[in-house]
């Protein structure tokens, strides 16, 4: 899956880490990464018809 627009490498750069490589899901594509503070957040890549 491409790999274009997303902020993986910014969330890795800045001490996250990403928990779930990015995937396909009805609304589009997105990426789960633990962000300092221990939350998991997602990152959404909406993708249109």
């Amino acid at each position: 899956m491409a790999r274009q627009n997303y902020p993986e490498p910014s969330v890795k750069k800045a001490g996250g880490a990403v928990t779930r490589e990015i995937f396909a899901f009805s609304e589009g594509r997105r990426f789960h990464f633990g962000a300092l503070d221990g939350h998991e957040l997602g990152v959404v890549k909406a993708e249109h018809a």
